[in-house]
């Protein structure tokens, strides 16, 4: 049975309804009559293309009338038929065509250019039937090894982009173990951490505080003269200011625009120690140990870090032989 353009779609429904109860065996028609709306799958065996249509697309509609659900058959063929090198720039004008819309559906939102090779996935059969039109099969060969090198070099430049992230790591992690080394150093040079113990024990045993000229022994009245202090002198925004003195060391107020409360800091030994109250300050105080622990702890991790860095530094390009070998 043939169809074309005079065949009217309530024949070409006819045709349809014949081929799928086995009346017809045969059909022959162009990509237009038997394309898109053409529903006579359920015994159609192969697909025959004379010739390469103009859009992929168009070849995707053709083999859909038997590869679609329907169809009895496990598997549906197709054969392409050819002339060597006539058809040829059919086929390499569909596989350029169909390498665009790919590398267009595949892009990012922000890519305004596609480059690259017009048939350049391996993957296509368009590409295939190319080679074979064009009575070259060296095409295909080209293609998958430029399509290799393109993956190599990739992983080349993502290789010495690696590098240099490497570098800046170890680097920046090395600048940092060192700042805290000599940190530490310098705490135990001049026993900081000692020295705060000791402050905190006197003061368990005799509170020392002078806050606005006046010295207090007991939490209770330093707490309610610093409340006064507040109250009549601080307000939301104000910066540090110093309002007395904790066993001779500065007691200083702030009140941080984004905090809901003033916050009390105590000065001492180099250190800075600020919380809620004096009682807040004292707490980090007695907290002070677990500062040299984190600080320490930080250094190792940054120093095994730098190392980890300089060992995967010296680490060469695993497929630089391959790279070198197409190149």
């Amino acid at each position: 049975m043939v169809t074309h353009g005079s065949t009217s779609k309530e024949r070409r429904k006819e045709i349809a309804e014949a081929m799928n109860s086995s009346k017809i065996r045969i059909v022959i028609g162009s990509t237009d009559t038997l394309g898109v709306g053409v529903n006579m799958q359920r015994n159609l065996r192969a697909m025959h293309h004379v010739d390469a249509p103009y859009m992929p697309g168009e070849l995707e509609q053709r083999n859909g009338r038997g590869l679609r659900q329907g169809n009895q058959w496990n598997t549906v063929l197709e054969y392409r038929y050819m002339t060597d090198r006539l058809d040829g720039k059919r086929w390499q004008i569909l596989a350029v065509k169909q390498r665009f819309i790919n590398a267009f559906m595949k892009a990012a939102a922000g890519t305004r250019v596609i480059e690259g090779e017009a048939a350049a996935d391996e993957q296509s059969d368009i590409l295939e039937s190319f080679s074979e039109a064009a009575g070259d099969p060296r095409i295909l060969q080209r293609v998958k090894m430029q399509k290799k090198l393109e993956t190599l070099s990739r992983k080349e430049r993502m290789y010495t982009q690696g590098i240099a992230d490497m570098r800046r790591q170890e680097r920046s992690s090395a600048e940092i173990a060192d700042r805290l080394t000599r940190e530490l150093k310098q705490l135990a040079d001049s026993r900081t951490q000692a020295n705060i113990e000791a402050l905190i024990a006197g003061q368990q045993q005799a509170l020392s505080a002078t806050i606005d000229g006046t010295t207090y022994d007991t939490r209770k009245d330093a707490a309610e003269a610093q409340q006064a202090i507040i109250e009549a002198n601080v307000r939301i925004g104000d910066s540090m200011k110093t309002v007395g003195e904790y066993a001779g060391h500065p007691l200083r107020i702030e009140w941080p625009r984004y905090m809901d409360a003033p916050v009390t800091q105590i000065d001492a030994f180099g250190q800075e120690f600020a919380g809620k109250g004096i009682a807040g300050a004292e707490a980090k105080m007695r907290n002070f140990p677990s500062v040299i622990e984190n600080k320490t702890r930080r250094r190792d991790m940054e120093r095994a870090t730098a190392e980890n860095m300089r060992a995967a530094m010296n680490q060469p390009f695993a497929q630089a032989a391959d790279l070198e070998s197409i190149t």
